[in-house]
């Protein structure tokens, strides 16, 4: 009996681990940045909850970003293409800011004091000051 009770035991405990190794495996596929991409909704700050949306507008293509890896991104601001790696911060920044429309110079330049960031869902938020972040939705 004491036999079939431990080797009962042991399955079962098998058993647990397999299903926690698989949740773990979920929520890592449903956290990774690789084959993602993000569209800037616009600055928050976090006191007032004002969202602050950039210039251009209307433009598609403006503030995106595409991750090719979990750390690495190409995109666009509004006027050129860049790539950001944010293995480390503040994050590495490639790209030219020639001919920036609208907030395009803003935009590239908070990049430069970003020190953390976090992804909740469908959002990611990279923030540059203790009470500021921008934040971009997944599309």
């Amino acid at each position: 009996m004491k036999k079939i009770i431990l080797q009962t035991t042991a399955i079962l405990l098998i058993l647990a681990g397999v299903v926690a190794c698989g949740k773990e495996n979920e929520n890592n596929e449903i956290n990774t940045l690789k084959g993602t991409k993000w569209k800037l909704a616009g600055i928050v700050d976090t006191e007032t909850g004002v969202l602050k949306e950039l210039e251009p507008k209307d433009c598609e293509q403006c503030y995106t970003l595409d991750f090719d890896t979990d750390t690495t991104a190409h995109g666009q601001s509004s006027s050129n293409d860049i790539i950001i790696n944010i293995s480390k911060m503040p994050p590495t920044i490639g790209g030219t800011k020639r001919n920036e429309s609208g907030d395009g110079h803003l935009y590239m330049d908070l990049w430069y004091d970003v020190n953390s960031y976090n992804r909740e869902d469908n959002k990611l938020k990279f923030f540059y000051e203790k009470d500021s972040y921008l934040l971009f939705k997944k599309i």
